[in-house]
Parts: structure tokens; C-alpha cells; sequence
């Protein structure tokens, strides 16, 4: 379990966190190769930053906690011998058991859910620093919202969203929160990890989009 460490942890500073998972990913387009433990590791930091947003997130913090896990305990059943992304996801189509309900849940199912997950604020943290988007940082993140998660939400958890969207801080001080309240504003280095974590992102959509994986239950 993930402790929430909540509003008031200072320390937490998404930037350098996204960026040190972004180092061992900086190949993935050209190699297609995501090692699970690292695509988790891009998962913690977005649920750290969804948790210092405050508990009304806590839905979605906890979701993502029982994604990880899920994740985590396939890896440990494949005991070192399935540690990419797209060869767990492929093991599962060849298995016929992307869709299983059983214990742990398929892992292309759970791997779904979360790449939604990363296109959502991968999506909102863009647009936050974009001048040319205009908007508050709730009008930002409806919109990211809207071409992510929510198509495949039904309509409850959509309205849960929305509500939760509302509380988000004032623009300014969600782009402050994303680089490090006392942090400079690295905006390059800003750029080039979104680079990475959408390249990320590339990899395993092309594949799910081939696979006919994109509509799992």
C-alpha cells in the first residue's frame, strides 16, 4: 500500500520525479520496449500528484493503487520471465485471457485503464503551460478529461469527476506544484519528459490499436 502523504507534503516535486522515470524510458519509441517496473514507476508519480490535490481524488488514488498492485503481482507470478509491457499484454492474447475476470485481473486490462490514466495528465500538465491554451486549470482539466477517461466512464463516475475537477487550484499555482513549489520553472526539461511520457504512450496505443485491444471490458 501507497501511503497518501495528502495536501501537505512540500516535498513532493512532480518534475523531478517525472523526469527521473522519463531517463529510462528515453528510447521507447524507437525501441518499443516499456519495462513494467517502469511504466509502475510513471503510475506512482501520478497518483502522488493526484493525492497532494486533496482526499476528494481519493477514488482516484485508490484505483490507481489497485492497478499497481494488480500489475505487480503479475510480475511476481511471471517470476522475472515477462518484464515488458507489450510481451505481458502479448502473452495474455496469446493465453486467449485479456478479458479474465479471475484473480489477478488481466494485466491488458489493467494496463488500459492506467494508459488512460497517463494521457489524462500527461494531456492536463501540457496544456497548463501552453500560453495559447486559455482557461483555468478545471477548464483544462475537463477538457483533458473529456478525450481521455471519460468516454469509457459511466455517467456516475463521470459527474464524480467533474465535481472533483472544480476543487483543482488556481492555474498558477498548479503549474507551481508540477514543477516544485520552490523550484525553478524548468520548462525545458518540462517539455522533453511530456516528450518521452507521450512517446510512452505511442508505443502502447499502436499496439492496442492493432492488437483490437482498446475496447476491453
Amino acid at each position: 500500500h501507497i501511503p497518501d502523504r495528502g495536501c501537505a507534503n512540500a516535498s513532493f516535486t512532480m518534475l523531478a520525479e517525472m523526469a527521473e522515470v522519463a531517463k529510462a524510458l528515453k528510447d521507447a519509441r524507437a525501441s518499443r520496449q516499456i519495462a513494467m517496473t517502469d511504466y509502475i514507476a510513471i503510475h506512482r508519480v501520478i497518483r502522488r500528484f493526484l493525492a497532494t490535490l486533496g482526499t476528494i481524488f481519493g477514488f482516484v488514488t485508490s484505483d490507481i493503487d489497485e492497478k499497481i498492485g494488480i500489475l505487480e503481482t503479475h510480475l511476481e507470478r511471471h517470476n522475472g520471465k515477462l518484464t515488458q509491457v507489450i510481451e505481458m499484454v502479448q502473452f495474455e492474447v496469446d493465453a486467449k485471457t485479456t478479458t479474465s475476470q479471475s484473480k489477478p485481473k488481466s494485466a491488458a486490462r489493467t494496463i488500459l485503464r492506467l494508459h488512460r490514466c497517463l494521457l489524462f495528465v500527461n494531456t492536463l500538465v501540457a496544456k497548463l503551460i501552453d500560453p495559447s491554451c486559455e482557461g483555468t486549470s478545471a477548464t483544462l482539466a475537463s477538457g483533458a478529461y473529456e478525450i481521455s477517461m471519460s468516454p469509457h466512464h459511466p455517467w456516475l463516475i463521470r459527474k464524480t469527476v467533474g465535481v472533483a475537477l472544480m476543487t483543482l487550484p488556481n492555474r498558477p499555482d498548479l503549474i507551481n506544484l508540477v514543477y516544485g513549489q520552490e523550484q525553478a520553472h524548468d520548462e525545458a526539461l518540462l517539455r522533453e519528459t511530456l516528450k518521452i511520457f507521450t512517446d510512452v504512450y505511442a508505443v502502447i496505443d499502436e499496439y492496442y490499436t492493432a492488437q483490437q485491444l482498446q475496447a476491453l471490458p
